[in-house]
C-alpha cells in the first residue's frame, strides 16, 4: 500500500465517521488516549487519527506479536487496525 492509499483509506474513514453524525476524536475514554497496552506509549499524527475513527472500547492496542508473546488468543475472524510506521533516517 502507498503513501496515497494510506492517506486515502484513513480519510474515508473519518468523512465516513462524521457523515454519520459521529466526531470522531470527541471519545468518552475517561483512561485516555490511544496507546500501546505494553509500552503505554500514545499514538500520534495519522496514527492517532486513525485509531480515534476505530469502534473499539478502549484506547489500548497491541501488535499481533505482542498478543502471541503473552499467550493471547486473537478471535478467528479478528481483523487489525492500520497503523502507519514512519522511518525518517534515510
Amino acid at each position: 500500500m502507498n503513501k496515497s492509499e494510506i492517506y486515502t483509506r484513513i480519510t474515508d474513514k473519518l468523512l465516513a465517521k462524521l457523515n454519520k453524525g459521529v466526531i470522531p476524536w470527541r471519545r468518552s475514554w475517561s483512561i485516555g488516549v490511544p496507546q500501546n497496552l505494553i509500552s503505554k506509549r500514545p499514538y500520534n499524527g495519522i496514527n492517532f487519527l486513525s485509531l480515534l475513527a476505530e469502534d473499539h472500547p478502549s484506547p489500548f492496542y497491541l501488535t499481533f506479536l505482542q498478543a502471541k508473546e503473552r499467550g493471547a488468543n486473537i478471535n478467528s475472524g479478528a481483523k487489525g487496525s492500520l497503523i502507519v510506521f514512519g522511518n525518517f533516517s534515510r
